[in-house]
């Protein structure tokens, strides 16, 4: 019986034994693992260095195990923004400081810290492209400060360098160029704006000026401020509604900035923005025009039409755009004639030259007034001219929004396919064929007679001297295409013409 008895006392002991054993092995470091990594977290350093030196290296063997998937987690927790940086390094930091695990935080940091350093980057470009006003030495001194910080092995975040390799610094900033070449690949795709390009490559350059990529983007953007300071005054002037200006600018740059470095990264753009500027003008000049004549910007809007036509051409309806800047000229003419003998009078006397032959004040109206009157499209802008003449002379007038005015008066022939004759007021011999265009007179062929004081005649056409015979026959022919003056009526029923 006692035999049996010490039998089974000595195996409980060896079960007790056992127990304990596992006690040491297995669940003492489950329980100090927990509370090293609890001492981490509240940056008992000492406390956690004491832990570790327990149990014969079992609780270190057990840390170790899970030290690299706990680094990890909580780096993690901070890439995916779950977590603020600063508790995320405080933890790392506090295991770098661990003897046993010097160094073991190198990879995590150069994740965070390259993922900072961007955050950080793209403040600093937010800041430039504010608060810069284009300076290229332009520093913010706290973004700087953060900037380092982020960035430097040695900053304040963390002095113990000697824990990690060269190799740490090189993974940073060749996250920085990747991140710089990606925003660069934007900019050529015409995704990114200059301003907001060069302002990444500034605050590289100056807070950060050791990487290779930024040195070589300094060089590429070199030419493309003022090729992109071209593009954002074009693409302004299409903002503006003022859309020739902007196909003229975008003409300019294609011409001028065309053997420039980096002004293949515009050229589709200038292009699209000419295209663009052209299709959208011709659509909306009309109301554009309309809308400065409502305005009382006569002056501009004349200014416009021209600009429009030197543009377009026939490419647009620049009659119906005419005619939206054409003023009120029934009414105009109609209180024109009421009274217009005193009012051809003044005009005449104040001067007005006709293609640089026929001055006004070579004409006395009181001796020629007109007796009848009647309209016509002379230069075929959709506003007639108002005619007032009778059987020897003829006083043309035009409207704007100013009024009517006096553009000529004439020793009347007669018209010939559209154009007017008129005889040379001091020498009745000489017969004038004359253009009216753009509110003005010009010569379109002439035959000339010229006496000399013994009395002999020399003959011109136009300033070639001809036969008296040729002449004669060129006159003829002259004379025989002349009709006279379509749709006219008395002066005194004149208002009939503008009913």
């Amino acid at each position: 019986m006692k035999k049996r008895w010490k039998v089974v006392l000595i195996i409980s002991l060896i079960l007790i034994l056992a127990e304990a054993a596992a006690a040491v092995i297995y669940v003492l470091p489950v329980y100090y693992k927990a509370a090293f990594f609890k001492a981490i977290e509240e940056t008992k350093l000492e406390t956690a260095e004491e832990i570790l030196d327990k149990d014969f290296g079992f609780v270190k063997r057990a840390v170790e195990t899970e030290l690299n998937d706990y680094i990890v987690y909580h780096a993690n927790e901070y890439l995916e923004d779950k977590a603020p940086y600063e508790d995320v390094k405080t933890l790392l930091v506090n295991i770098e400081h661990m003897k046993a695990f010097e160094g073991r935080t190198e990879d995590a940091f150069a994740h965070m810290n390259a993922y900072e350093l961007l955050k950080i980057y793209e403040d600093a470009a937010a800041d430039y492209v504010v608060n810069s006003g284009g300076r290229t030495d332009y520093i913010n001194e706290d973004i700087v400060l953060n900037y380092s910080n982020a960035f430097h092995v040695t900053s304040y975040y963390f002095n113990y360098d000697e824990n990690f390799t060269p190799d740490y610094s090189v993974r940073v900033g060749e996250q920085l160029d990747t991140y710089l070449e990606g925003k660069y690949n934007q900019y050529k795709e015409g995704k990114l704006e200059y301003k907001n390009m060069n302002a990444y490559v500034q605050v590289a350059y100056q807070y950060f000026p050791d990487t290779t990529y930024t040195k070589s983007l300094v060089s590429e953007l070199s030419n493309a401020g003022a090729i992109d300071a071209a593009f954002q005054s074009a693409s302004d002037a299409f903002d503006e509604g003022n859309y020739v200006e902007a196909v003229r600018q975008c003409d300019t740059a294609a011409t001028s900035y065309a053997k420039e470095e980096g002004f293949d990264l515009y050229k589709n753009q200038f292009e699209e923005l000419r295209t663009k500027a052209y299709e959208e003008g011709k659509k909306s000049y009309k109301d554009i025009v309309k809308k400065l004549i409502d305005e009382g910007k006569i002056d501009e809007a004349k200014a416009l039409i021209d600009a429009i036509e030197e543009l377009y051409g026939n490419d647009i309806d620049m009659k119906a755009i005419r005619e939206v800047a054409t003023p009120d000229w029934k009414k105009a003419y109609k209180d024109y004639t009421a009274d217009s003998t005193a009012k051809l009078e003044k005009a005449a006397g104040d001067g007005v030259m006709a293609a640089d032959l026929f001055n006004s004040k070579d004409i006395t109206v009181s001796e020629h007034v007109p007796a009848n009157a009647a309209t016509d499209d002379l230069d075929d802008d959709g506003m007639p001219e108002l005619l007032l003449y009778n059987d020897d002379f003829i006083y043309v007038l035009t409207c704007d929004f100013d009024g009517v005015h006096l553009t000529g008066c004439f020793k009347y022939s007669g018209f010939a396919d559209g154009k007017l004759m008129a005889f040379g007021i001091k020498n009745p011999n000489d017969i004038y064929v004359l253009v009216y265009e753009d509110g003005k007179w010009t010569l379109d062929s002439s035959l000339r007679v010229k006496t000399s004081e013994d009395g002999k005649n020399t003959y011109f056409n136009g300033n070639e001297e001809v036969s008296d015979e040729e002449y004669v026959k060129l006159k003829d022919s002259l004379m025989a295409k002349k009709v006279g003056v379509e749709g006219g009526v008395p002066i005194a029923d004149a208002a009939t013409l503008f009913e």
